[in-house]
């Protein structure tokens, strides 16, 4: 399973789609707009001025609509690299809302980031314990020690199991959509637990494979999300090409295993 060839394919497939612009128009639109809202909110902040609660729940808002504008063509672009589709068209970006999808995905997110944000309280407690052991001038008394060695675990281990969790999590929406077309689907828990079990032992490549894009997130950064033109759908159909590939090496793992009971 290699990075460099899943890339390579990657910009092989969005070469020959039509219609990759359209599917692709509104979370780039979204992105952008995000990048300069959140832009301009930091040099308001900056400036001293005070942003309202209204003004702040807007950013949200527009990575809420990106997620999911960008969930409907990670879906497209499953269904082009496995030969059901030979082209994109504007109304595919509303797949994601339709009611066979939106409902569970909602569902989904909300048990993610409730798993997630648990990980990073506890990562959180555990470095205010560090700050507070260390705070203290002076020698440290045996009370100072122990609340920092603590502190020390509780931040090593969440922040440890926070990243594991992140990396377990990240195919979720790609088996949603899978378990959804093959009436498998039974709840946010078990898709959760089912992308856990598809990337155990790939966590490590994960990882490489979302680095590998860290040149491009600075860029559309920099450009002010105008690069994320070209960034956005490469890095959709790279991550829905590494599902793939991925569940084609488990489903023969497991029909090996079975050939051999």
């Amino acid at each position: 399973m290699s990075i460099k060839k899943i890339k390579k394919e990657a910009r092989q497939t969005l070469k020959g789609l039509p219609g990759k612009y359209q599917l692709f128009a509104v979370p780039i639109l979204l992105y952008t707009l995000y990048i300069w809202v959140e832009g301009h909110g930091a040099y308001l902040y900056n400036r001293g001025l005070e942003l309202s609660p209204e003004a702040d729940l807007f950013p949200i808002s527009i990575l809420l609509f990106m997620t999911l504008f960008t969930l409907s063509a990670t879906f497209i672009m499953l269904d082009v690299i496995r030969g059901k589709r030979q082209q994109a068209t504007f109304s595919d970006t509303t797949l994601a809302f339709s009611r066979n999808y939106i409902g569970k995905l909602i569902a989904v997110f909300l048990l993610n980031t409730l798993f997630l944000f648990t990980l990073f309280l506890l990562a959180s407690i555990g470095l205010l314990l560090l700050f507070a052991a260390a705070s203290t001038g002076g020698g440290m008394s045996v009370g100072q020690i122990s609340l920092a060695v603590i502190g020390l675990i509780l931040f090593i281990g969440g922040a440890s199991c926070y990243i594991n969790r992140l990396l377990a999590y990240a195919l979720v929406n790609h088996i949603l959509y899978d378990t959804v077309n093959q009436q498998t689907y039974i709840g946010a828990l078990s898709a959760l637990e089912r992308s856990s079990a598809l990337v155990k032992g790939y966590k490590g490549k994960l990882f490489l494979f979302h680095l590998s894009f860290l040149g491009w997130y600075l860029g559309t950064l920099l450009t002010f999300g105008l690069l994320s033109i070209y960034s956005l759908p490469y890095f959709v159909t790279a991550k829905a090409l590494f599902y793939d590939q991925l569940l084609q090496i488990r489903h023969k793992k497991e029909a090996q295993i079975a050939s051999d009971a």
